[in-house]
């Protein structure tokens, strides 16, 4: 048995797989097995897979299903002690399995995490994101081993990621946790689904894996796998259920549960919003929890109130562009919002000295009233005089403290008409969404116009060209004809011609007989 098998899927991943390979490969620590599932790739990947000489290194071949549908299948075939999950274009520290493996037996551990620094490939350049350090869940546990139940709500901090943790194969198996098959998101399902059974955390706080980054990511591409983030947000809710930490959580997931699905929506290609909207919709219409809007932060709550009032996803936007307007524009009355309850705490708190003040006067009255009464018969002419004053004193300060009564009543005034203001513009989006669908019904009668007007210019375009013909035709027989007329017209000539021939010929003949008779 190998003390570490790693898991590594493998899909269109040439570029930089043989660092990755060779990152595992040539690990301090080299008790390990190297599993390797080809996710039918369509580059050269399998090939680089098989040229590796090494025993240790096991290479599957399955069509493309997935990073879920691979790293499952890579899971029923280890053997080793430890688990670790490897992506194919990552690189891993030569020593790390050395220094987990150490770690994880000394605490006996159900997993370990650490830290990872990201490598953007087309700048070339490192970077650290907040997501990846998980700062907030170490400055939490220091260098203990703890459980979910040390962090609260950072719970929801952690990298669900499963190569930045290091897992007890025993552990793991003992949960029967899979990756969400047929997924992009494959990795949220294992996570929650083992966080709640582990019992022994410990975290490393050293960067000790590469992450590679590119422009455009498989999770960021907006194609329509982005949709499957509505059922995967569902199965977490259900998982939270399960290990019964719901109502414990419910608050935070359900926030987050807009917020997952709204970034998604905002990230899909134009051409996959309609359908992403309407299942998004009916997701929300079917819940069956009555309390989940009231859960709901405000700003979460008016993004699903957006889901439930539009008729489309074009609705959708158009609502969520005009609050973005309207939030700029209410961006100075915010502005003189918070001049005003800055002026407000600082009444308060003149107020409160005032109010200071006037308990010191108070208790210097008790002690004026104390020495009257104890010493009543000795009192001097001066001490009515030194009670009056106070006593002025003390109209003064009430006096001060009704003004600032007053202006606290004028603040929340104030207040009261920004809410006015708000309202009168949720009354003018109902007024915009009335006259979008009058608009709509506009533009389909206008449709239906141009498609009568077009049928009658092709008509008439038919009957033109008819005519055209008919001239053609008519202009053809009249050159016909003006050739006719034109041989009848030199034929007409010849027999004039010939008629006077013949007149002349007769008139000559006819002369001759006349002088024959004569003669």
């Amino acid at each position: 048995m190998p003390k570490v098998s790693v898991v590594m899927p493998v899909y269109n991943a040439s570029r930089f797989l043989n660092d990755s390979v060779n990152s595992i490969l040539n690990q301090t620590l080299g008790d390990l097995e190297l599993i390797c599932v080809d996710d039918g790739s369509t580059d050269n990947s399998l090939a680089i897979l098989n040229s590796f000489e090494d025993s240790r290194i096991k290479v599957y071949s399955l069509k493309h299903q997935g990073g879920g549908n691979a790293r499952n299948y890579g899971l029923s075939k280890v053997t080793g002690e430890y688990l670790f999950c490897m992506d194919a274009d990552d690189i891993l520290d030569l020593n790390a399995f050395e220094k987990f493996y150490e770690i994880s037996e000394e605490k006996n551990l159900d997993f370990l995490v650490f830290k990872a620094i990201n490598y953007g490939v087309e700048k070339d350049h490192y970077f650290e994101t907040e997501y990846q350090n998980m700062t907030n869940i170490y400055n939490k546990v220091k260098d203990n081993v703890f459980s979910y139940k040390d962090l609260g709500d950072l719970l929801f901090d952690f990298n669900v990621s499963p190569w930045c943790k290091f897992y007890n194969t025993e552990f793991i198996k003992s949960t029967g946790a899979k990756f969400r098959e047929n997924s992009k998101f494959h990795d949220n399902q294992f996570f929650w689904d083992i966080i709640f059974k582990a019992e022994r955390i410990y975290f490393i706080n050293e960067f000790l894996y590469t992450r590679k980054r590119y422009n455009q990511s498989l999770t960021a591409s907006g194609d329509i796998g982005h949709i499957d983030i509505i059922g995967v947000v569902n199965d977490i809710v259900k998982l939270f259920e399960k290990h019964g930490q719901l109502d414990r959580y419910k608050h935070l997931l359900y926030n987050l549960k807009i917020t997952w699905i709204t970034d998604r929506y905002n990230q899909v290609q134009e051409k996959h919003k309609r359908e992403f909207f309407n299942k998004m919709k009916n997701d929300y219409l079917s819940l069956k929890i009555k309390e989940f809007p009231n859960i709901l932060d405000e700003d979460k709550r008016f993004i699903y109130d957006c889901v439930i009032i539009s008729k489309s996803y074009n609705d959708f936007d158009l609502i969520k562009q005009y609050f973005s307007n309207s939030e700029n524009k209410l961006a100075k009355l915010n502005e003189d919002d918070l001049k005003n309850k800055k002026t407000i705490s600082e009444l308060n708190n003149k107020l409160q000295e005032k109010e200071n003040t006037i308990k010191e006067l108070n208790d210097d009255v008790k002690n004026k009233d104390k020495i009257i009464n104890d010493f009543n018969n000795t009192i001097i002419p001066n001490n009515e005089k030194t009670i009056s004053e106070l006593n002025n004193k003390l109209q003064d300060r009430e006096k001060t403290v009704n003004e600032l009564n007053n202006n606290l009543k004028d603040k929340e005034n104030t207040i009261n008409n920004l809410k006015s203001k708000i309202n009168e513009n949720n009354t003018t989006i109902q007024n915009q969404e009335q006259a979008i669908t009058d608009l709509n019904i506009k533009t389909e009668n206008n449709q239906q116009t141009m498609e009568k007007l077009t049928s009658i210019i092709k008509n008439k375009y038919e009957i033109i060209d008819e005519l055209n013909n008919n001239i053609d035709n008519k202009n053809e027989l009249i050159k016909n004809n003006t050739v006719e007329i034109s041989k009848l017209k030199t034929k007409n000539r010849n027999l004039i011609e010939e008629n006077n021939y013949l007149k002349t010929e007769l008139d000559n003949r006819f002369s001759f007989k006349k002088l024959l008779k004569k003669k």
